[in-house]
């Protein structure tokens, strides 16, 4: 036991010690001395065997006091230590539910970013074939073009030469026609033509017809003279009694060769 244990019964024994003594004063005549009556032995036997059974009734009531504290204070460690254990617990929950957070975030990332990149690498490939596809288109159509343009130049060329063969061949024909209708002109009005005599076979006459597309002459002049007026006289005279004159129907070959025309006669061709 500590040493101030001893306290409390010390001070009870002082306080009865203090109550004997008020008792025999109080009981003290002043007139007379009286002696202090002895304390029986067996009253401070009792005295000092109560107060030792205070003294150990309080000892217990404070061991017990002390262990109740002793407990509590252990359990309150004990509960301290297991919250924490448990705030520890839920810190280390916490942080690895962080953690797995971070890592499905990180992951769904990763997954986005791989998708994003497939997407990516997907959509390339889409626009390489795509371009690719359209080259050929491209191609495919410049091809068909040319050979199209080289259809188109070989008709050109086949229709520039039909035409031009066309073209020949109504040249050729319009000659031919306009030959025709200038030979028949030609005899229609020397079968008319009356020249005069003594005119030399060799002198020639050049006239210029005007006429209309039916065959009738509106003016005939001579344009160069044979030197013998009554000679120049009679080939006006025979082509307004030719007139009208068998001229081609074709109008675009009279307006080209018939319109205007000009011929030469001579006395040798024609007919006395």
């Amino acid at each position: 036991m500590r040493p101030d244990g001893y306290g409390l019964p010390v001070f009870l024994a002082l306080g009865l010690h203090a109550l004997v003594a008020l008792v025999f004063v109080i009981q003290w005549d002043h007139g007379e001395v009286r002696k202090p009556e002895p304390v029986p032995r067996h009253m401070v036997a009792n005295v000092i065997q109560e107060e030792n059974k205070a003294v150990k009734q309080r000892r217990e009531q404070a061991q017990a006091a002390k262990q109740r504290a002793e407990r509590q204070r252990q359990q309150a460690a004990k509960a301290a230590q297991q919250k924490r254990q448990r705030l520890a617990e839920q810190k280390r929950q916490a942080e690895l539910k962080a953690q797995r957070e971070r890592e499905k975030k990180a992951a769904q990332q990763r997954e986005q970013a791989l998708a994003a990149k497939r997407e990516r690498e997907a959509q390339q490939q889409r626009q390489r074939e795509l371009e690719k596809q359209r080259k050929a288109e491209q191609q495919r159509r410049e091809q068909q073009l040319a050979e199209e343009q080289a259809l188109l130049e070989q008709r050109q060329r086949e229709q520039e030469l039909q035409r031009q063969l066309d073209a020949e061949a109504a040249a050729e024909a319009a000659a031919r026609t306009a030959a025709t209708h200038i030979d028949m002109i030609r005899s229609r009005i020397e079968s008319l033509w009356r020249y005069p005599p003594a005119v030399e076979k060799s002198q020639q006459v050049s006239v210029r017809l005007i006429l209309v597309p039916t065959g009738e002459v509106v003016q005939v002049q001579v344009v160069r003279s044979s030197g013998n007026q009554a000679l120049d006289r009679s080939v006006e005279q025979a082509v307004r009694r030719a007139s009208p004159l068998p001229v081609p129907d074709d109008i675009q070959l009279f307006e080209r060769q018939f319109r205007t025309l000009t011929m030469n006669f001579r006395p040798e061709n024609a007919m006395w």
